[in-house]
């Protein structure tokens, strides 16, 4: 539930700069010459709701792959390395959110979306074979 929930609140960061934003810079005068404040208040604006669903979404699937890897090391049936790589990621990406060491730019994001693709590649990997050997 919380990746989907993640998912979600990234389309709206990629809607406020995207489309509101875009539709702000067609509709407040002046923006062809110099900016009025108002104006640049609403891209601030704007900007901030996108830096603010950019943080939920990496938030809630860091907090997922957390608890999902803390399961898979109490149960068993999977890799230490994997339910380490897991417990280790989401804490490591919550802590850098929560004091604002990750960048939730380009950059940024590209690495979240790395380490989790991988972690979520591996889990697939994992469960394709034992399904396999079932």
């Amino acid at each position: 539930m919380s990746p989907a929930l993640g998912v979600i609140a990234v389309m709206s960061a990629a809607a406020m700069s995207g489309l509101i934003a875009t539709s702000l810079a067609d509709v407040i005068p002046g923006l062809a010459g110099t900016a009025s404040d108002a104006a640049m208040q609403q891209f601030h604006y704007t900007g901030s709701l996108n830096q603010a669903f950019a943080k939920i979404y990496v938030c809630l699937p860091a907090s997922a792959f957390l608890f999902w890897s803390v399961a898979m090391r109490d149960t068993g049936g999977f890799p230490r390395a994997l339910s380490r790589f897991g417990i280790i990621l989401g804490a490591v990406q919550l802590i850098a959110i929560a004091s604002g060491k990750l960048p939730v730019n380009v950059h940024g994001l590209g690495a979240v979306i790395l380490l989790q693709s991988i972690w979520v590649l591996w889990v697939a990997k994992v469960l394709m074979r034992a399904r396999a050997a079932a």
